[in-house]
């Protein structure tokens, strides 16, 4: 119940912006592979700006890069399995991709 109240509570404070530069060319790469619709791509569940939903889809735009790196690996890896759905997905993504793909989702 208390995680709920404090989840609520930073879900509706005002994001605040990391100024991430992607890189060029690992951006142009993922933008790519998002904007082709990819494996199981990202807009689907959250959304077109990479916003979530404000409950149970997380934002995933402009989120840290170490965070996200970290966060996706762990999906990769199956140490983190509180989505299954993304844990399949990206279990199929090469190393290299997920790199790509964090790059271009801290930037955005």
């Amino acid at each position: 119940k208390q995680m709920k109240r404090l989840s609520q509570y930073f879900s509706e404070q005002e994001w605040i912006k990391t100024n991430y530069k992607s890189a060029p060319d690992l951006s142009a790469k993922a933008k790519a592979f998002v904007e082709s619709g990819g494996r199981g791509s990202c807009v689907q569940c959250h959304g077109g700006g990479f916003m979530g939903d404000k409950s149970s889809i997380p934002r995933i735009s402009n989120q840290n890069f170490a965070y996200l790196n970290k966060t996706m690996l762990d999906y990769k890896s199956k140490a983190r399995n509180n989505a299954a759905a993304m844990s399949s997905l990206i279990a199929s993504y090469p190393e290299n991709d997920i790199e790509a793909l964090v790059d271009y989702l801290a930037g955005y």
